[in-house]
């Protein structure tokens, strides 16, 4: 345990920064893949650096989700993950149902990097 939160603390100055232009990349990337049908859910800037939710018009992620397999990816919050309903949050936070049910969540980690296809 000692050992592991030593390693840590060696990641901690950086890894957010890292992960946070992960994220940003990523994003980038899927909104040049198809400009006018993905949108940001959430703040573009106040955010946690490793998670980003994006929404693609006309897809229902979870059909999309259950033929990409090696994707780490969720349609609702941790808690709720597995669902085949909108997330209670993304309709809290006024986003539309149709747009919901497009919601992708995607998570970064320590072994996430930019040539890597799936986020871990």
């Amino acid at each position: 345990m000692g050992a592991a939160a030593l390693k840590a603390a060696e990641l901690l100055p950086t890894e957010p920064q890292r992960l946070s232009a992960l994220r940003d990349a990523l994003h980038y990337q899927s909104s040049q893949a198809s400009p006018s049908r993905v949108t940001l859910n959430g703040h573009p800037h106040h955010r946690l650096p490793n998670t980003l939710n994006i929404s693609v018009d006309s897809v229902i992620a979870t059909e999309a989700l259950a033929s990409a397999t090696d994707l780490a990816s969720s349609t609702a919050s941790a808690c709720h993950s597995g669902g085949h309903r909108p997330s209670d949050v993304l309709l809290a936070m006024g986003i539309s149902e149709p747009r919901a049910l497009g919601a992708f969540r995607l998570s970064l980690g320590r072994w996430s990097n930019l040539t890597e296809r799936c986020a871990s």
